[in-house]
């Protein structure tokens, strides 16, 4: 299995997140503003977030999404998360992004993560990156011989 999380981060909140999740998954973790499109065929599982910003992912994370628009990740394992404020007016960047994924054509294997950020520019919310850990389901998923990885 080769995973990659591809993040992007505005006051460095997603980005203490998305390390987080590359360790449980010993996955590779980039910027999405540093992502060569013609390196993503190499991985086998995508962990993928960013902050939400005005109920929707962050501007870099569209334009990611623009550039890899229109070509076949053929059921390559995806994931979504995001950091966001605890207020159910806040919307969700993973919803979006997990929407997205799946209409490039990958397998969504769990259901989008939020972590909490305390106030507009953060801190993480006590406990938030505890929650890294649900990703080591994905690992377990990757690498089981059922789903062909």
């Amino acid at each position: 299995m080769k995973a990659i999380v591809v993040y992007d981060t505005k006051f460095g909140n997603t980005e203490q997140v998305a390390k987080g999740i590359a360790k449980v998954l010993n996955a590779d973790v980039i910027k999405v503003t540093d992502v060569e499109v013609t390196k993503l065929k190499e991985y086998n599982v995508f962990v993928v977030g960013s902050p939400t910003h005005a109920w929707n992912m962050s501007a870099g994370m569209k334009q990611f999404f623009k550039k890899i628009e229109g070509q076949s990740f053929g059921e390559k394992k995806a994931a979504a998360f995001d950091t966001k404020m605890d207020s159910r007016f806040a919307g969700s960047a993973a919803k979006k992004i997990q929407s997205k994924l799946k209409k490039l054509g990958f397998n969504i294997t769990m259901k989008p993560v939020s972590f909490f950020v305390t106030g507009r520019e953060g801190p993480l919310a006590d406990g938030e990156l505890e929650k890294v850990k649900e990703f080591s389901a994905l690992k377990v998923l990757s690498n089981s011989s059922v789903f062909g990885v």
